[in-house]
């Protein structure tokens, strides 16, 4: 098991796309990159820091 820490991914933050010149057309584009970047290294016996899951759980239910 790995414990994974990370910083605010910014799902759906739509000046995030502008501010940071993050290549993606829209946030549902960036949001699909995050999460499907994330489950590619995150197993499911890892774990995540609480923060994290809910802004993802809150960016898989919005999508």
């Amino acid at each position: 098991m790995v414990k994974w820490y990370t910083a605010d991914p910014h799902f759906g933050h739509e000046n995030i796309l502008k501010f940071c010149k993050r290549p993606f057309k829209n946030t549902d584009e960036m949001d699909n990159a995050i999460i499907r970047n994330l489950w590619s290294c995150v197993q499911p016996e890892d774990e995540l820091c609480k923060r994290m899951l809910s802004e993802l759980i809150r960016a898989v239910a919005s999508s």
